[in-house]
C-alpha cells in the first residue's frame, strides 16, 4: 500500500525487541534495504519471508544512495519474486518429506561396487566382481536414471515465462482489469497446473468479480 500510493517511508522489522531489518521505500520504490547482515536484494528476500515478528512504519530518513540490485527492479517484480522463491522452498521441503524413505545399510561387497561404478568411464570395461566367481554372490545396486537432471532442467526452464504472465496479471489486476487477471491466470494454470500462485489469485479474483 505504500508503493502504491507512493509515499516515503521506512518500514523497520522485529522480533521482539531485536530489530531484524530495514526496508527503505522512496517515491513508491523499493530504495534500500538490509538485514540479517545482508544488504540490498538479498536483504530484501530475508525479510520479506519472516513469519512471525513485527513491524513499525516511520517516516522516511535520508539515504545515502539507493542500491542498484533494488533499483533496477520495480516492487511488483520484487514481490512476485520473493513469492516464487517462497513457493520454490516449500516445494522442496515438500518434496524431500515425499521421498524420504529407509535405506538399508550396505554391506562392504556392494558399497565398494557401488563407488567403482560411479567413478569408472563409461567406456571402460568392468572389472570382474565377486559376484562372477563360481560359488560367491553379492549383492546389487540399482543406479538413478540418468535422465532425471534433463527432466529437471526442462521443468525450470518453463519458469521465467510463468514468472512474467504472473507480473502481467498483478499489472492488470492493480489497473482492476478483472477480465485480463483471470485470463492471464489460466494460462499460468495451463502452462503448469495447479500452480499454487495462480490457483490463489485466480479465487481472489474471483471472489472481487462477485462483490
Amino acid at each position: 500500500m505504500i508503493c502504491l500510493a507512493g509515499y516515503n517511508r521506512d518500514i523497520h522489522l522485529f522480533d521482539g525487541s531485536a530489530q531484524l531489518g530495514v526496508i527503505a521505500i522512496r517515491n513508491g520504490r523499493i530504495e534500500c534495504c538490509f538485514g540479517f547482515g545482508a544488504w540490498g536484494e538479498e536483504a530484501f528476500y530475508k525479510l520479506v519471508s519472516l513469519r512471525r515478528g513485527r513491524y513499525k512504519v516511520n517516516d522516511a530518513r535520508n539515504v545515502s544512495e539507493s542500491d542498484a540490485t533494488l533499483a533496477r527492479h520495480s516492487w511488483q517484480e520484487l514481490l512476485m519474486e520473493a513469492a516464487r522463491r517462497q513457493d520454490e522452498a516449500e516445494h522442496l521441503a515438500h518434496s524431500a518429506v515425499a521421498a524420504g524413505r529407509v535405506i538399508a545399510f550396505p554391506s562392504p561387497p556392494a558399497h565398494a561396487a557401488a563407488c567403482d561404478l560411479a567413478v569408472r568411464p563409461a567406456s571402460a570395461a568392468p572389472p570382474p566382481t565377486a559376484a562372477a566367481r563360481p560359488g560367491r554372490t553379492s549383492p546389487t545396486m540399482t543406479l538413478p536414471e540418468r535422465d532425471e537432471p534433463t527432466r529437471s532442467t526442462q521443468s525450470s526452464s518453463a519458469e521465467p515465462d510463468i514468472t512474467s504472465l504472473l507480473e502481467e496479471a498483478t499489472a492488470c489486476y492493480l489497473r482492476r482489469d478483472l477480465a485480463r487477471t483471470e485470463e492471464i491466470l489460466q494460462r499460468c494454470l495451463a502452462m503448469r497446473p495447479g500452480d499454487k500462485r495462480a490457483l490463489q489469485n485466480l479465487e481472489r479474483v474471483r471472489r472481487k468479480k462477485h462483490l
